[in-house]
């Protein structure tokens, strides 16, 4: 069980890791939150700020990619209970390297980055909510992360989701 100051620091670790990328932050209020590195990306592009907060507000239920003249966002939900979105920009696609992660276990984070529990996750793939966990345990391991946020994230940062 971890303490409350590793959660803590591990969040702490997270906000230092997001605040390095493009992104956008769609409140379930629609109120929007756009990072220095996104405007400064998107004044780069020359693209309508609005119709591309909107492109990607339409795209988050499905929380998938989405492209927008040349930028592509990846869009991760934040919480179930308070729908919020996240999406990081590229000015051109990632791919993954040498993708680390089995199809099992792409197909468990490319749940998890829609924010469905583990029990939706099992029932989605037809398997059992422990397969599930074995899963993301592996997934964990594998990207270096304790918890569903930073799998989520780090997985859209190298271009696996």
């Amino acid at each position: 069980m971890e303490t409350l100051e590793e959660i803590r620091r591990k969040l702490r670790n997270f906000e230092v890791e997001i605040e390095r990328e493009p992104y956008i932050l769609i409140k379930a209020s629609d109120k929007v939150f756009i990072s220095k590195r996104a405007k400064s990306l998107i004044e780069q592009k020359r693209i309508d700020e609005k119709r591309l907060i909107s492109k990607i507000t339409s795209e988050a239920e499905k929380c998938c990619k989405t492209n927008y003249e040349g930028l592509e966002a990846t869009m991760m939900r934040l919480s179930m209970r308070t729908p919020a979105t996240l999406a990081i920009l590229r000015s051109k696609p990632c791919s993954p390297k040498n993708c680390i992660l089995t199809k099992k276990e792409l197909e468990v984070i490319r749940h998890l980055v829609k924010g469905l529990s583990n029990k939706e996750i099992a029932s989605e793939l037809g398997i059992s909510p422990g397969t599930v966990n074995t899963h993301l345990d592996n997934i964990y391991r594998k990207l270096d992360v304790s918890n569903r946020l930073m799998a989520s994230f780090k997985a859209i940062r190298q271009g696996i989701v």
